[in-house]
């Protein structure tokens, strides 16, 4: 899969190159413009989540999207900030329904 982030294509991958992923479950590749999420996500979920699996994607997958979108926003500093991706990752959801709820989401 593709996705434009603020004028970049980037690749979205299910990867298994698990040399790259180590025990993480997602990395951003900033250099070579891709996303990788792990291809067994499923196995390395918390057992106590697995009726969660596409929850945990999701989450994933956002939280590396935002490593993407500070470097593309000319914010390398940020692009490893594991807490601040963290914090806003975990908490986009509620920030939206927030602004849907005051019709101010654009």
């Amino acid at each position: 899969m593709k996705i434009n982030i603020l004028g970049t294509e980037y690749k979205i991958i299910e990867s298994e190159e698990n040399d790259m992923l180590g025990d993480d479950l997602g990395v951003c590749d900033l250099w070579d413009n891709k996303i990788m999420l792990h291809k067994d996500l499923d196995e390395k979920t918390d057992p106590k989540q697995s009726d969660r699996i596409d929850l945990c994607k999701a989450k994933v997958l956002r939280h590396e999207l935002l490593h993407a979108i500070f470097k593309e926003s000319g914010h390398w500093e940020y692009t490893h900030d594991e807490e601040l991706i963290d914090i806003i990752s975990l908490l986009y959801p509620k920030m939206k329904k927030i602004f849907k709820e005051l019709n101010i989401e654009e």
